[in-house]
């Protein structure tokens, strides 16, 4: 859960800097991992033009938007200063969600595609 009105110390930060960095990172670099295999793919995709590599770019693709979906899904935002519901704060947190999820989605795709015709 993500709170905005949270109130820390600066060796509070420091802390959950740390310990988000630390679980953080290593899926990021993994996070790439995936992102250039697929660019490969298309990149292969686009040279050969072999329908198993459309077929396995198409197919990771779709299993990577569930598992941002999954991810994004994962945080809940409280202490929205204009969502004062428990209903408004699920909805604010699901928008949000929806929208990180998207920038990340497209992101990705372009990355990808940009990968696949380099």
């Amino acid at each position: 859960m993500v709170r905005f009105r949270q109130a820390r110390t600066e060796t509070e930060w420091y802390r959950w800097i740390d310990a988000t960095a630390i679980q953080v990172v290593p899926q990021w670099f993994n996070f790439l991992g995936w992102v250039l295999i697929i660019g490969a793919f298309e990149y292969l995709g686009e040279r050969t033009k072999s329908v198993l590599c459309v077929l396995i770019v198409t197919a990771s693709i779709g299993g990577l938007w569930c598992y941002l979906q999954a991810v994004f899904d994962a945080y809940h935002f409280a202490d929205l200063p204009w969502a004062t519901t428990p209903r408004s704060q699920r909805l604010a947190s699901l928008v949000f969600s929806a929208a990180v999820c998207g920038v990340a989605w497209f992101g990705v795709q372009h990355l990808v595609r940009l990968l696949g015709t380099a």
